[in-house]
């Protein structure tokens, strides 16, 4: 063989095995790297190797589980007459978690809420009529205040158990209660379980006989918008449950206020109330 192609192969192969030692080399002293970081640091065991993969294996499950639920509660409250519940979903899953206004035409418009109002107003009507009690069944301030009111005298009526009022009266209705009882698919979707807590400030004026009767009734929902599992019809809402405790949804307050003018005569007869008449209208300022 030529003595130069000769001499060319062995230079050839004297620098791959340069590169070979050199290759060597720096894998060696990765390695060391390697060890001496896991000497300073603990160990990772399979378990904790498992029990990390399969928690990142459920979160990323449950987040589109999550997802997938959350857009289907959102077409089924697109349904005719569920604009509230479509509503409030949306500020569940927007996630900043702030105060839901629930306006008075909405509230007037729910079957359930309306109920609610409804015995508030009776239960208003009812403490300035014959009988009129109080919750705990007794006689009512309000027929005592009246009752011995001197002609053309005006009062500010109060019961002494309400602060900053002349009265409150609650009505308190579960989920299940507002679509059997009402058939109102809005309120379930919404507010479920809601509470309506109805205070009034009321004047009273005598004339003769007659005590006439002005003031105002704020009809006040107050509801916090979650899911939980504290009975067992909670599990209705299972998908929905999933989708806060994934954190897409977050919890907020609902709050609305419906604000009327009461006005009406009672009659007196020998110290006592014998009759009352009463009128309820929308008052035209919150």
């Amino acid at each position: 063989m030529d003595q130069k192609v000769l001499k060319k192969i062995q230079e050839r192969q004297e620098r791959r095995a340069q590169a070979d030692r050199a290759f060597s080399e720096r894998a060696r002293q990765e390695r060391e790297v390697r060890w001496q970081e896991a000497e300073q640091s603990p160990a990772r065991t399979w378990g904790e190797w498992a029990s990390e993969t399969a928690g990142a294996a459920k979160d990323a499950a449950l987040q589109g589980t999550a997802a997938a639920v959350s857009g289907a509660t959102k077409l089924v409250f697109k349904a005719p007459g569920m604009d509230t519940s479509e509503a409030m979903w949306g500020h569940f899953v927007d996630g900043k978690g702030e105060t839901f206004e629930v306006d008075p035409q909405s509230m007037r418009g729910s079957a359930a809420l309306e109920y609610m109002m409804q015995q508030n107003r009776r239960d208003f009507e009812q403490s300035m009529r014959p009988g009129g009690t109080s919750a705990d069944g007794s006689k009512h301030p309000f027929l005592e205040q009246i009752e011995s009111m001197k002609d053309g005298e005006s009062i500010t009526l109060y019961h002494p158990g309400v602060g900053g009022a002349s009265d409150e009266w609650n009505q308190t209705i579960t989920r299940v209660g507002g679509v059997w009882e009402h058939l109102d698919l809005d309120q379930f979707g919404s507010t479920g379980s809601a509470q309506i807590k109805s205070r009034g400030n009321l004047t009273a004026t005598r004339d003769g006989d007659t005590v006439t009767i002005q003031g105002r009734v704020d009809h006040n929902l107050e509801d916090v918008y979650n899911f939980n599992t504290e009975t067992w019809k909670d599990y209705i809402f299972l998908p929905q449950i999933v989708v806060q405790e994934s954190g897409m949804g977050t919890p907020f307050r609902v709050e609305g206020q419906v604000p009327q003018a009461l006005s009406g005569t009672v009659k007196v007869k020998d110290g006592e109330v014998v009759d009352g008449r009463f009128k309820w209208e929308d008052a035209k300022d919150k």
